[in-house]
């Protein structure tokens, strides 16, 4: 929700727990996607899914062919990123400064841990949100950054 002032409010709610049973099913669905196609997981992991669950499934796909982009946050960014190589991961400038273990403070800061989650293998590309400053998007094989600001 955006305010006429432009603050914006946001309101994160916990997802529907889903049993043993319907995330096997999820996963079934999920791995009968064309290799090729783009998963894109975002947001929170359901309630009772644990981390182990959403790494193995980004490797299950992954080796299928199909390519994940990821929005996601705390526990369940890291283990998304365990089995490297996703298309892209989009973190803000706090989520990313977790992945790093440091504080991003400086603008060449948040370039710098970019071209890391990169060159580790952990993403493809970087897109990093900063807010009202815009984003700043690295990708693989580039050395340049782009920062895109909002007119």
């Amino acid at each position: 929700m955006v305010e006429s002032s432009g603050e914006q409010y946001r309101f994160v709610m916990p997802g529907a727990r889903l049993s043993d049973d319907e995330f096997r099913q999820l996963e079934e669905k999920v791995l009968a996607i064309e290799p090729g196609a783009l998963l894109v997981i975002s947001g929170s992991l359901p309630p009772g899914i644990s981390t182990q669950k959403l790494t193995a499934l980004i490797a299950s796909v992954q080796q299928r062919g199909i390519r994940c982009v990821v929005d996601s946050s705390g526990e369940a960014l890291q283990a998304a990123l365990e089995p490297g190589q996703l298309e892209l991961v989009k973190p803000n400038q706090k989520e990313l400064s977790a992945l790093v273990n440091r504080a991003l403070t400086q603008p060449d800061d948040v370039r710098t841990a970019a071209e890391e989650l990169v060159r580790s293998g952990k993403a493809l590309r970087v897109v990093v949100s900063l807010g009202p400053q815009g984003a700043l998007a690295r990708r693989q094989n580039r050395l340049c950054s782009r920062w895109f600001r909002r007119p």
